[in-house]
Order: C-alpha cells, then structure tokens, then sequence
C-alpha cells in the first residue's frame, strides 16, 4: 500500500520527466514543494484552531477564534511565499541563462 501512495505521490514528475526535459521537472519538482511547505503552515494551524472554532461556535462567539485562526495562518504562510519570493528573484537569471 504504502509503495502505491507514494508512486501516487509522485505520478505527475514521472508523467513531465517522460514528456518533458529534465531541467524544468527539476523546478517543477521545487515548486511542488514549496508549494507543500506553505501547507504545511496552514495545516498546523488547522489542527490547532479547529477544537477553539468548535468551542467558540458552541458559545456563540466564533468571530474572536476566526480572526486568531486568521492571524496563525497568516503568519506561517506568508514567511514561506516572501522566502520563495525572493529566492525566484534572485535565481530567475541563472534560470535564464542555463537554458538559453
């Protein structure tokens, strides 16, 4: 089972690395990760804020977990996509030049 989620996992590089060249697989494959990292954040904040909304909703004030809940996944994503940001900007020329 577990190699089956994991071929799974991993079906779309297989299909870009059999149609593809192997260096846009690559940034493909970095993307896809970055991509999971940033999720990663709002996943945790997920787990954490799910059983205060619960609470919140049962007592009638949801609106104080909503904006915390707001904030947390504001604050884990947002360093993620600045760090991509800025990695792209300053990598985008080496990029350009290798595959000219």
């Amino acid at each position: 089972m577990t190699g089956m989620q994991s071929l799974s996992s991993q079906v779309d590089i297989l299909m870009l690395g059999s149609m593809g060249i192997a260096s846009d697989v690559g940034v493909y494959k970095i993307v896809v990760s970055g991509a999971a990292l940033a999720v990663f954040g709002l996943q945790v904040v997920n787990m954490v804020i799910t059983p205060r909304l619960a609470s919140a909703f049962a007592q009638r004030i949801p609106s104080k977990t909503a904006s915390l809940g707001s904030i947390l996944s504001f604050g884990l994503t947002f360093p993620v996509v600045l760090v991509f940001y800025f990695l792209v900007q300053k990598y985008w020329v080496l990029f350009l030049v290798v595959n000219m």
